[in-house]
């Protein structure tokens, strides 16, 4: 594991490193021929287009006849002869070529900066396409990396689970030295297959099924921290997440339908949008979490710590699921912000919250008939 993580890494610095390049050579050579083209237009447009006579520039500064740039003159010479063959006449015309006008400059420069422009635009399409297909096959081959890792992990569990007797272990009452050490080793894998996969939300989602699977997610068996963990649209329906630690985690839109998180701790945890219908909410630690927008549809909210959590805009959440919990009066029904410095929900409408709050209080057919005991939470 350790020689794939090492390789992930290499990867990322040598994608790093190609795209922070300098750029090639073609390319300065390229915009330095472009930047003499149109140097050259900027001051032919300047003398002709503008109107500045030649004749006005001194003798030593004028352009010499063979460069082009001035007036010019063509002489024509014609020389007429006698019967005899002698020259008889010699008639000399000088005639006057002017200058070359901005028209004939850009009709003349025009071509080759057009062909440059399009060499370089077609150089730039295929660089960008090459990138492209190259970036592409990096990913793939990452992927494949990572899904290569995946099944390794799962078969290494599976001898541990099934092959060396973790599964009998786990279940029975006596103290087994090696029970431990397992756990150690599956811990530490499952750590370093979290880093690994980092922000592919799937892979770490199939990982957390197959732990809760496994029974090895129940009672905290690998004192597996998940806190700050990515989740986003995670799927984990029917996931055992009963006293995972997924302190500042975030879920969003994640699938929990009939998720099992007893007793988990959820506390500053993003829920927004995230389907709980069913789920099992016994006991969670849901602090100051966010769960704007979550499906509650028979969701177990029995003993969790309500204090400072945000349910504006939670979905099919009736008084009765609120008041099997603790502290629901703490909560926050209406739309909140957030404050950095003080790390809480802030009431936008303090008055409209309490009225929400008011009217739960008062709807007393909703009163639990075995009431929570709170007292679980007096010493946090």
């Amino acid at each position: 594991m350790p020689n794939l993580e090492q390789q992930n890494e290499n990867l990322s610095i040598k994608k790093t490193n190609e795209t922070n390049q300098a750029v090639p050579k073609y390319r300065l050579l390229l915009l330095a021929f472009i930047g003499l083209i149109v140097g050259m237009a900027v001051i032919i447009f300047i003398f002709i287009f503008k109107g500045i006579p030649l004749s006005f520039i001194p003798n030593r500064l004028k352009p010499r006849e063979w460069t082009g740039f001035g007036e010019s003159q063509d002489e024509i010479t014609v020389t007429e002869k006698s019967p005899d063959g002698k020259p008889n006449k010699i008639t000399t015309t000088r005639k006057k070529q002017p200058g070359k006008k901005l028209w004939d400059w850009l009709s003349l420069l025009g071509v080759p900066l057009t062909l440059a422009i399009l060499g370089y635009y077609f150089q730039y399409q295929q660089n960008k396409a090459r990138e492209a297909k190259e970036n592409q096959d990096k990913e793939r081959a990452a992927d494949q990396q990572r899904e290569s890792a995946l099944q390794a992990y799962f078969n290494e569990l599976s001898v541990l689970l099934i092959d060396k007797g973790l599964f009998e272990k786990l279940s029975g009452t006596i103290e087994d030295p090696t029970k431990e050490a397992m756990l150690s080793v599956i811990t530490a894998k499952t750590r370093t297959m979290l880093k690994i996969f980092g922000e592919d939300i799937p892979r770490k989602a199939a990982v957390l099924l197959f732990l809760g699977d496994s029974s090895l997610l129940k009672q905290n068996l690998l004192n597996l921290n998940l806190s700050y963990i990515n989740l986003t649209k995670a799927y984990l329906v029917k996931a055992d997440l009963s006293k995972a630690i997924l302190l500042k985690a975030d879920l969003t839109g994640a699938n929990l339908l009939i998720a099992n998180l007893n007793e988990a701790i959820l506390t500053e945890t993003i829920l927004t949008d995230a389907d709980l219908r069913g789920a099992d909410l016994t006991g969670v630690i849901l602090i100051k979490a966010k769960l704007n927008g979550a499906e509650l549809n028979g969701a177990n909210l029995y003993q969790a710590n309500l204090t400072g959590a945000i349910f504006e805009g939670a979905k099919e959440l009736t008084h009765k699921q609120i008041k099997s919990a603790c502290f629901w009066d703490k909560a926050i029904y209406t739309e909140a912000r957030w404050d950095d410095k003080k790390r809480i929900w802030v009431v936008i409408d303090p008055q409209a919250n309490e009225e929400t709050i008011k009217k739960i209080r008062e709807d007393t057919a909703s009163d639990p008939q075995t009431p929570p005991d709170c007292s679980i939470w007096n010493n946090t």
